[in-house]
């Protein structure tokens, strides 16, 4: 199992529950120190190209989102720094399925030497029609690219197993920061990484807003 990493605000009360529900399945992870958005500087602030955000995605981004984003985008960096292969990516609202780590274990070994990431959770997607059956009536499928101009994307940062070499080709376009971290990801049109995922989400809608974003709508999901 690669390493399983949970983006968490330091002392947030989330972790004892992450840690009694990974702990019971016998998943071994480490809490990652999430950004806090309303902490930033003025001068961090002041580096996020707004212009850019307001064009692509109809609004500028809020200190949730960019501290989100900059959470994610230092575990890349850490991944690069410290040649790690491969990694799971959680969120700490992120709530296993049932047979979640059965069914984890076969979709990394079903995944194909191409794939570079592989979401656990996510919106809706065009994906190819040969998938490949996992336990617990889950499948592995494989997505396709949007059109160069389409909006369509897979939305969600709540969890995804991510390749180093996906790790390098998304921080070749996170910065200056200018999109949130699940656009980063799921915009798989312009990262152009072979992405993958879980059917049905592998991980549970809770009602946990995040605490590193503030879950607002975006304007292309409507």
């Amino acid at each position: 199992m690669p390493p399983t990493y949970v983006i968490s605000l330091p002392g947030s009360a989330r972790r004892s529950r992450l840690q009694s529900t990974f702990d019971s399945i016998g998943l071994p992870f480490e809490f990652w120190d999430a950004v806090n958005g309303a902490e930033l500087s003025a001068q961090a602030l002041a580096e996020v190209d707004q212009e850019h955000a307001q064009r692509d995605w109809g609004h500028r981004l809020n200190k949730g989102e960019i501290g989100c984003a900059l959470s994610h985008i230092g575990l890349y960096e850490h991944m690069l720094k410290q040649g790690i292969g491969e990694a799971i990516i959680l969120e700490d609202d992120a709530q296993p399925a049932e047979g979640f780590l059965e069914t984890l274990a076969h979709m990394l070994s079903s995944l194909p030497q191409r794939a570079e990431i592989a979401f656990l959770h996510h919106g809706k997607a065009k994906s190819w029609p040969l998938k490949r059956s996992l336990p617990h009536k889950h499948k592995l499928v494989r997505y396709r690219y949007p059109s160069a101009n389409s909006r369509r994307g897979i939305f969600s940062a709540r969890g995804y197993w991510l390749s180093l070499e996906a790790a390098k080709k998304l921080l070749a376009l996170a910065y200056p920061i200018r999109m949130p971290a699940d656009c980063l990801t799921g915009y798989i049109q312009r990262n152009r990484l072979n992405a993958y995922g879980v059917e049905p989400n592998l991980l549970l809608e809770t009602d946990l807003p995040s605490e590193i974003d503030d879950g607002q709508v975006r304007p292309w999901l409507k």
